[in-house]
């Protein structure tokens, strides 16, 4: 990757957590031991379903994985194919489940600083919090992004996974909301065995809040003077917020560097990373039949190898 592109990202996402190593340039691609482990439970309730061994799934998935398209995008070319339409919301206005803004800053207040200062406290606030990621986006991205995923709400990225005993790769499936205020992330095999059901493992939201002030005073009916100057109608930025969704007593299945390293992907791939990586997200969707997981996983060591 550019050093430019590397100096943006550093400079976009802070982080809460001891920083690991975030890709290894891995030649080869196996199911790892580990990873069986972990979704052991699902491979034998799809096993079942297709009346054959858990081995005999695993040595099936390892056939497919020399030349054919990968399987596991059936059940999301589908979508793909015909996606639903978005719904249409209100302005600027996040779903009600995602937890206001209002609620983590004091609105009022906030907005007479600048949008330096209040990406300053935006990321100073989310230091003190435990296992979670923030960023500051500027509009110009933030509107390329929500533009591309509207057409494109649905893809698939890759993680290096390996052990003492073996290296290869974990596939994560990423899906924007019908109001793309979110961005799903969820292992793949998670998504296979359950569809509709699936849990998913790690929430980014964006707030573009800030980018419409006078609609913002309305909904949140605090006083303000932002219509008379337009350019003192928005902050041009959108915070963007993101943490791993626990089930219980259960592990999270996304760590927060597993969850930069898919986001900058993401952010590759839609926004900064040119019309090579973009064609493969079109490709995604007009060839699903043809289109090849391993593209992915050559394209994220081309990232490495710069």
């Amino acid at each position: 990757m550019s050093l430019n592109l590397r100096r943006n990202f550093i400079r976009q996402i802070t982080r809460h957590q001891p920083i690991r190593p975030l890709f290894q340039s891995i030649r080869f691609y196996s199911v790892s031991e580990n990873l069986v482990d972990k979704y052991r439970d699902k491979l034998q309730e799809k096993a079942k379903e297709k009346g054959v061994s858990v081995n005999d799934l695993l040595t099936e998935a390892k056939k497919t994985n020399t030349a054919q398209p990968l399987p596991i995008l059936d059940s999301i070319n589908s979508a793909a194919e015909t996606p639903k339409p978005v719904k249409k919301t209100i302005k600027q206005a996040p779903p009600s489940h995602i937890k206001p803004l209002s609620s983590i800053l004091k609105l009022d207040h906030i907005l007479e600083e600048s949008a330096e200062r209040i990406s300053t406290i935006w990321n100073s606030y989310h230091q003190s919090k435990h296992n979670c990621i923030s960023a500051v986006i500027q509009e110009e991205f933030w509107v390329k992004l929500k533009e591309r995923a509207k057409e494109y709400p649905l893809f698939i990225l890759p993680l290096p996974r390996s052990t003492s005993e073996s290296q290869g790769y974990e596939f994560f499936f990423l899906q924007f909301t019908p109001s793309l205020h979110e961005i799903y992330i969820t292992p793949l095999i998670e998504y296979q065995t359950h569809r509709e059901n699936a849990k998913p493992a790690f929430v980014i939201t964006h707030y573009p809040d800030l980018l419409d002030l006078q609609n913002l005073q309305l909904r949140e009916g605090f006083i303000g003077d932002f219509s008379l100057d337009s350019s003192k109608n928005s902050k041009g930025i959108v915070l963007m917020h993101g943490e791993p969704v626990v089930y219980g007593d259960e592990a999270p299945k996304v760590s927060v560097a597993d969850a930069q390293t898919l986001i900058y992907q993401l952010q590759l791939y839609y926004v900064t990373g040119g019309d090579e990586m973009f064609k493969l997200v079109e490709d995604f969707y007009k060839n699903p039949k043809n289109f090849q997981y391993h593209w992915l996983i050559e394209m994220l060591e081309k990232m490495v190898s710069k």
